[in-house]
């Protein structure tokens, strides 16, 4: 379960379009607007289309702005374009769309900035005036509102009210039992003029029962990330506050305590957790590519001679360079699946005997016979 110190909001809505100016995650001040409440047929609508076109109109004058001081070279522009939308990407591809608005506009801007700096006939000040004459237009159109809700409490603004937030106690959270959390807890009844939520307090918790061998995994940790897969890929770090346990041989009830709020997690309440203890970095090979060869070493003596020191059975696998196997050495970490973890960055301890270690991109052969260092393909 997840517990956060929560307060629900209400207000009599009273048949009224209730509109939300606030994003789920978004931050609240006390007497802070919640909703506003519009009659039927209203162009509440419009406001949308209002921000929209505020923002582009923001966009454009900034760019105006920079046209008139900026000495731009158009090398930089291209490289912040470019780092521009592998960022937006990034964020889409990992599931983020909490800063996609910014993203998108930070792309646009830094398009339209190359743009100018780059194209003689480069013009927006059409696109300008007319984005300006269509949002003196709308808002004209728009009818106010005609009742507003505030938050009694600063906070973090939720719409959604599950029932669920008063089932444990946010300020004994430290102490809860095994018993608690597998009970069969129920949600409370949900008021009829509720309208969302205010998350009053930083930080929330995960509670979880952990077997006793489990529990045995988080000892001597102060930290851990925590993923709720059907909520975010997005990790977020978690301490660990309790461990509660009767015995060393009894279940526990874990709780952990995070401090990251975001639209993503702000819902969450029942979740799978996915608790990671430790993570590996480098380069995953499969376990039938290993071969340990016999690597010659030339070793400098004090007097600048030099000798050969044979290694036997070095750890490694062979790469193709150009149409020449390579043997190169490899330091694995873990293996699982059939698969090893080669680090692509070397510690002090390892020490090297061939040429290079394992790099991303090689081309790493997997099967063969009468495989040696410099033959050729």
């Amino acid at each position: 379960y997840v517990v956060r110190n929560e307060e629900i909001i209400t207000g009599e809505t009273g048949g009224y379009i209730v509109d939300y100016p606030l994003e789920d995650g978004g931050k609240v001040s006390k007497g802070g607007v919640v909703a506003q409440l519009y009659r039927e047929g209203s162009s509440v609508g419009i406001q949308d289309q209002v921000e929209r076109l505020e923002t582009e109109v923001a966009l454009l004058q900034r760019l105006n702005n920079a046209a008139a001081s900026y000495a731009a070279d158009p090398a930089v522009l291209r490289r912040l374009a470019g780092e521009s939308v592998a960022e937006l990407l990034a964020a889409a591809t990992a599931g983020d769309f909490s800063s996609e608005g910014s993203q998108r506009s930070d792309v646009l801007f830094r398009l339209n900035q190359l743009a100018l700096v780059t194209q003689e006939d480069f013009d927006y000040s059409a696109r300008l005036a007319s984005l300006q004459a269509e949002l003196a237009s709308l808002k004209a159109s728009v009818t106010g509102s005609v009742g507003e809700i505030r938050s009694a409490s600063s906070g973090f603004f939720s719409r959604s009210v599950d029932g669920y937030e008063n089932a444990f106690s946010y300020d004994d959270i430290e102490n809860i039992t095994v018993e608690a959390l597998q009970s069969d807890v129920q949600p409370e009844s949900i008021p009829d003029n509720a309208v969302g939520k205010v998350t009053t307090q930083h930080e929330w918790y995960i509670v979880c029962v952990m077997d006793a061998e489990t529990v045995l995994k988080l000892s001597g940790k102060d930290t851990v990330k925590v993923t709720m897969p059907f909520v975010s890929s997005t990790p977020v770090e978690a301490e660990i506050v309790a461990i509660n346990q009767e015995t060393y041989e009894s279940d526990a009830a874990v709780v952990l305590c995070c401090s990251t709020v975001s639209g993503e997690y702000i819902n969450a309440r029942h979740e799978t957790v996915e608790i990671e203890l430790k993570s590996y970095a480098g380069v995953m090979v499969r376990q039938d590519a290993i071969r340990f060869e016999d690597v010659t070493e030339v070793v400098e003596n004090e007097d600048g001679t030099t000798r050969e020191v044979l290694h036997e059975n070095v750890k490694g696998v062979y790469v193709l360079v150009g149409s020449r196997l390579e043997f190169v050495q490899i330091f694995s970490e873990v293996s699982a699946n059939g698969y090893v973890v080669c680090k692509t960055e070397l510690s002090d301890n390892d020490v090297l005997l061939t040429e290079h270690t394992l790099r991303l991109y090689d081309k790493v052969v997997v099967k063969g016979s009468d495989l040696y260092d410099g033959k050729i393909l």
